[in-house]
């Protein structure tokens, strides 16, 4: 697996997207979204859930670029993976990929979404978690991109800066970028 474009590389192709494209407008708001929360939390106070799917290697990929634009320490960013039991090996494996490209050290969490939450809060600061939902994803259209979890879940802030992008602009970026992205969607596995 080959490394990530950032820095200048990453800049250029920012530079020549059409600025009247939807992909172009979603980025520029996308990562308004994620420097807001960087002002508005310390980088130990954010994490990122990442699931392995095309969304989260998205938005795994503008995190990454404003933490390289503001020069933190990427490794500082927890990025916390919920190991189901149906998962595919694929996914696992690709997290174990993508770790290495990003320089990710994942907190792996095994139980419910909710009872991770609840055993990750007991010993990690987190006051923001961002996300790789779309509007067009189950139960999301109501979302904002700050939005607090809902009652009966331990309280935190749910960022999603992808929120208004679409499966297009999704698949645009990942090959514009030439982004990994788990295999299994290769053989035509829409859904990760």
């Amino acid at each position: 697996m080959s490394g990530v474009p950032e820095g200048k590389e990453t800049n250029d192709i920012l530079d020549n997207l059409d600025p009247s494209s939807s992909l172009a407008k979603n980025l520029k708001h996308s990562l308004s979204i994620i420097e807001t929360a960087l002002q508005r939390f310390n980088l130990d106070q954010l994490a990122i859930a990442f699931n392995g799917g095309k969304d989260s290697v998205v938005l795994l990929h503008l995190i990454h670029h404003q933490l390289h634009k503001h020069k933190l320490k990427k490794e500082s960013l927890k990025t916390i993976y919920f190991m189901l039991s149906d998962s595919f090996t694929e996914v696992d494996e690709f997290l174990g990929e993508i770790s290495s490209v990003y320089q990710l050290k994942p907190i792996v969490l095994s139980s419910s979404f909710k009872d991770g939450l609840v055993d990750l809060l007991s010993y990690c600061p987190i006051k923001g978690i961002f996300m790789g939902t779309r509007r067009t994803d189950p139960y999301s259209d109501t979302l904002d991109y700050f939005s607090p979890t809902d009652k009966g879940w331990p309280h935190i802030i749910r960022i999603n800066p992808i929120l208004d992008w679409s499966y297009s602009d999704i698949w645009d970026f990942i090959l514009l970028f030439k982004l990994p992205y788990c295999k299994l969607y290769d053989l035509s596995l829409i859904h990760i």
